[in-house]
């Protein structure tokens, strides 16, 4: 037997094995990667649409434009009070006098005052009234009419005597709404109709644009 020749022939086959196996299955077989974190970072001309998960905390000064729907409750939670202040930049004041005077044989007249403009609600908001009639007599009804309907009625009592007159007068405070048209008259009548008398009143409030319905 000769050695040389099987050494060789096993060699041979070996190669011929191993070149096999690796044509085969030689190659291992590409593993897959476990997720990266990937950071976007765009600019503010090309943002990236987020959609907000349960709460989301939001800090710092926030701009907002055009129409924001919200759905839902929203709780503003603040440790000190929010400041709310009535924007009165719509109320034109009003400040209005008249004098009202009686000729001798006349007890009662009325006067109007002022009239309600158009488009208008008055927010009448206090009443001065003061009279002077001859000495020993009083005045018995002192009066706001509102016309077309309503009247407020005046407040005043016995101030004393000056010379040969009584005199009279008060301040109300209450407040009412009077709506566009509204004529407000001055009605007066005094105990006796000897001598004269005259009267004064005076109206502060403040008008607004009349709303659908007054409250």
């Amino acid at each position: 037997m000769n050695f040389s020749r099987h050494f060789y022939a096993i060699t041979g086959i070996i190669v011929i094995l191993s070149a096999l196996s690796l044509g085969a299955g030689g190659k291992r077989a590409a593993t897959r990667s476990q997720p990266m974190q990937v950071n976007v970072v765009n600019s503010t001309t090309s943002p990236v649409n987020t959609k907000a998960i349960g709460t989301t905390a939001v800090s710092g000064t926030v701009g907002v434009s055009g129409t924001v729907a919200v759905s839902g409750s929203v709780n503003v939670g603040n440790t000190q009070p929010i400041a709310v202040k009535n924007d009165d930049s719509d109320r034109e004041p009003v400040n209005v006098s008249a004098l009202m005077s009686q000729g001798s044989g006349t007890a009662g007249s009325n006067q109007v005052v002022y009239t309600v403009p158009a488009g208008k609600m008055l927010v009448l908001q206090a009443e001065s009234f003061q009279g002077q009639v001859q000495a020993g007599q009083q005045i018995s009804i002192g009066r706001l009419d509102l016309n077309p309907f309503g009247l407020v009625a005046l407040n005043y009592d016995e101030k004393g005597s000056i010379g040969s007159s009584e005199w009279f007068g008060g301040v109300s405070s209450a407040t009412y709404y009077l709506s566009a048209g509204t004529i407000v008259s001055l009605a007066v009548s005094r105990s006796a109709s000897d001598g004269n008398a005259e009267y004064r009143i005076s109206l502060s409030g403040y008008l607004v644009p009349m709303p659908v319905a007054a409250p």
